[in-house]
This record gives structure tokens, C-alpha cells and sequence, in this order.
């Protein structure tokens, strides 16, 4: 029994202070998100030390004699696995290359088995376990303790066997959870869904854990400061070794250069997230910091140009659009069959409306892209570059066998594997008749 209602009031202000900061962040402030959201920032390692903090309550629980240790023996077991893929099983923390299996297997070039079967490419697969995922946190952790609470019997039952319920105030934890892990908002929403699984197992465990402690007081009453306290001391100290370690290695020479480069792919793509919303301004914000950092990448040129279009501003429009070009006109110079720069002009061209010059660059890079594929049959690259150019002449069929034949000529580059699980996604979602310019 617990004497007070502090914990509910302290459960409440902690979910509104989690999903508050991530929603301000979200809507105000992109790059403190991606940081908040991102692999080995602050984020991902809020939720490391809170599973690792949910590990050691459970841990406890599991050393004491009674009916409820078994479940905790398996909980505790079942964190220990994820808090090691949390760190790519020591990858994150010391650096070591990637296992030959794991680099062929995982989209996303970690030593962990999860994104085995889930990553950053959406497939069937990683859709059914999101849903499970889903449905099982909604069950239990709300459904069973409701069941318990209105006295259901084979509930009643399964919590007698020593299935253990989370306590019903951790309920918006829940909830909240489920519905991030489905991804509906495409908006690296899963990470916050983690955080607030870790924080409500690790709560639940410390809930357990007081009990356990003073089973000699009377009634074994708790007071609901106790377990208000040791709530927000849970989810403050997880917090500061998150932004300990996070910093740290960020002065690391040879850790930061990486989280660099991951900070700045994670400032493109969710630039195009934005876009998405057409949250247009904010979009610009995040390509202009990545274009500050790679001044000559006309990709990134062009998505300003866009941005600035987007916005009205027919001026910087052009200006950014023109700045495409000309970058990739001083390559062309003195590389004419570049297939690479040839694309490139295509889209700076194609992007200003001019259709003419667009195909002619197309026609030039496809002819130099089958060339070299007829020259080198067994190029992964050479596939790789036929398969962007049919891509950008959409002829998405002939991209994706290309896409796939890149792939079985390098089955270990996940840039290759990569690029064929997105053209498959996309030719799911878009049966339209391929058009050739």
C-alpha cells in the first residue's frame, strides 16, 4: 500500500517534462532534436542508463527469495541483452570495427542483432514487430494492471503465479510508447518511445524494489515520497551520465569525427522530414548547417534552392540553383563523361525547368554508365552508378535490378544494400508507368 499521491503527481510531471521537451524541440529547436534523437547522443543514452538502472532493480529482485523472482530473473536477463545492444555490445564505447556478418547483414553497420531484422529502411518485418511491440506494451501496461485493479480472476491469477504488473501511474509511459513505436509520424519517434519504456521499467522496478526492502513495516505501506524521490533521482541521474558521456566522446579525436559526420546525415534527413510537414524554413536551417560544413555538395544545393522557393524567395532560389551548376559545370570541364557530374547537371537543370538540357545529361551519363558495366561486368560500382541513372530517368524497374546486382556483386557494402532495400520500399509504394525523358 502506498500512503499519499506524490508519485502519481511526480509520474504525470515527468511524462509531461520527456514528451513536452521533445515536442519543443520537434517544433522549435531541429538540431537540439537530433541530438536528443540521435545514435550516441544524448537521447540514446538517456535510455541506455535507464534500461541499465531497470537492469539493476531487477537484478535485486531476482537475488531474493520470492513467487515473483522468476519474472524478474527473466526481466533482468532480457535487459542485460538490450542494454548491450543499446552500445552495439561495447562498439560504441571503444570503437571496433564491425564483424564481417554484421556489416553484410545490418542496414545500419552495427555489431547488434535487432537491426538484423529492423533499421532505417521500412519492410514488412520491422513493421510487424513494431505492432507487436506495440500491442504488447499497451497490455502490459495497461490492460493487465486495469485487469488486476477491477479484479478480473485470470488476471488475479497471473499476477498470484508471480507475473508481475507495472503499477497502473506509469500507465501514459505505456501508452505513449506504443504509439511512437509505430513510426506513424516518420519522425525518428521510436527513440522517445525508448526513452519512456526504460524510464517506466525502471520505475517499476524501483516500485518493486521498495517493497521489498520494508516488508517490516506495517501493512508494508510505502510513502509516496519515497517512491516520488527515487522516480525523479532515477530519470536525473540517467540524464546526467547520458550528457556526461555524450560530451566525452565528443572530445574524443577519434569517436567525434564519426558523430560528426552522423550529426550532419541526421541534419539532411530530417531536413527532409521537414519538408515533408512543409515546415520549409526549418528545413533550410538544417541544409544550410550541412552546407556550412560541405560548401561544395550540389545536392545540398539544390534542396536550399528548394527551400528558398518553397519560402518565395525567387532571388536565393537562383542564386543556390546557379551555385549547382557552376560547381558541377568546372567538373564537367575537364570530365565530360562523368557520370556523377552528369546527374548532378540534370537535376540542377530539370530543377529550373529546363527539360532539354536535363535530358541531354541524362542520355550522356547513361551512355557512359552502360559502358562501363559492359567493360566491367563485375563492378559493384559500375552497377551501382547504372542503377542511379536509371533511377533518375525513372526507370525504376531497370534501377532496381541494377540496385540488385550491385548488391550480389558486394553482398558486404551496405551502402549498396541500402540503396536496393529503398528502391524496393519505393517501387512497393509507387506503381506508377516508368517514364523515360
Amino acid at each position: 500500500m502506498i500512503e499519499g499521491n506524490a508519485h502519481r503527481y511526480t509520474a504525470t510531471l515527468l511524462f509531461i517534462l520527456i514528451t513536452g521537451t521533445y515536442a519543443v524541440l520537434a517544433f522549435n529547436y531541429p538540431v537540439a532534436y537530433i541530438r536528443a534523437t540521435y545514435e550516441d547522443m544524448y537521447g540514446e543514452w538517456t535510455q541506455t542508463f535507464l534500461f541499465a538502472s531497470a537492469f539493476v532493480f531487477s537484478l535485486v529482485l531476482a537475488t531474493s527469495s520470492h513467487r515473483q523472482r522468476p519474472f524478474f530473473i527473466l526481466l533482468s536477463l532480457a535487459l542485460f541483452y538490450v542494454v548491450m545492444e543499446e552500445i552495439s555490445w561495447g562498439q560504441r564505447l571503444f570503437g571496433f570495427e564491425t564483424p564481417d556478418f554484421f556489416r553484410r547483414h545490418n542496414l545500419q553497420d552495427e555489431t547488434n542483432i535487432h537491426n538484423l531484422l529492423v533499421g532505417p529502411v521500412s519492410t514488412p518485418t520491422k513493421q510487424l514487430i513494431e505492432y507487436l511491440l506495440a500491442g504488447g506494451l499497451t497490455l502490459y501496461g495497461l490492460v493487465y494492471p486495469l485487469l488486476i485493479r477491477v479484479r478480473w480472476q485470470p488476471a488475479l491469477f497471473l499476477e498470484s503465479s508471480g507475473l508481475v504488473a507495472s503499477p497502473l501511474y506509469l500507465w501514459p509511459f505505456f501508452i505513449t510508447a506504443a504509439f511512437l513505436e509505430l513510426g506513424l509520424l516518420n519522425f525518428n519517434e521510436a527513440e522517445i518511445a525508448e526513452v519512456l519504456i526504460a524510464f517506466a521499467l525502471a520505475a517499476t522496478g524501483a516500485h518493486y524494489w521498495l517493497f521489498r526492502r520494508q516488508p517490516e513495516t506495517r501493512g508494508n505501506t510505502i510513502p509516496s515520497w519515497k517512491i516520488a524521490l527515487l522516480m525523479t533521482g532515477i530519470l536525473g541521474g540517467a540524464t546526467a551520465l547520458a550528457t556526461v558521456t555524450t560530451h566525452s566522446m565528443l572530445s574524443d579525436p577519434e569517436k567525434a569525427p564519426r558523430m560528426q559526420g552522423r550529426l550532419l546525415n541526421g541534419y539532411e534527413k530530417f531536413a527532409r522530414r521537414y519538408e515533408r510537414y512543409d515546415q520549409w524554413q526549418t528545413a533550410l536551417v538544417l541544409y544550410l548547417a550541412v552546407h556550412r560544413k560541405e560548401p561544395t555538395r550540389t545536392s545540398i544545393m539544390r534542396r536550399i534552392a528548394n527551400c528558398y522557393k518553397q519560402i518565395g524567395n525567387q532571388t536565393l532560389f537562383l542564386r543556390y540553383n546557379q551555385m549547382a551548376t557552376d560547381t558541377a559545370l568546372k567538373i564537367y570541364a575537364s570530365n565530360p563523361g562523368k557520370v556523377s557530374t552528369n546527374l548532378s547537371l540534370a537535376k540542377s537543370y530539370r530543377q529550373r525547368g529546363d527539360e532539354a538540357r536535363a535530358r541531354q545529361h541524362l542520355k550522356r551519363a547513361l551512355r557512359t554508365a552502360r559502358s562501363r558495366v559492359e567493360n566491367q561486368p563485375d563492378s559493384a560500382h559500375a552497377a551501382y552508378w547504372l542503377a542511379k541513372t536509371y533511377r533518375d530517368m525513372r526507370q525504376y524497374n531497370k534501377a532496381l535490378s541494377e540496385y540488385q546486382r550491385a548488391v550480389e556483386l558486394e553482398p558486404g557494402s551496405t551502402k549498396y544494400l541500402k540503396a536496393y532495400t529503398r528502391m524496393r520500399t519505393r517501387m512497393g509504394k509507387d506503381t506508377r508507368t516508368a517514364i523515360t525523358p
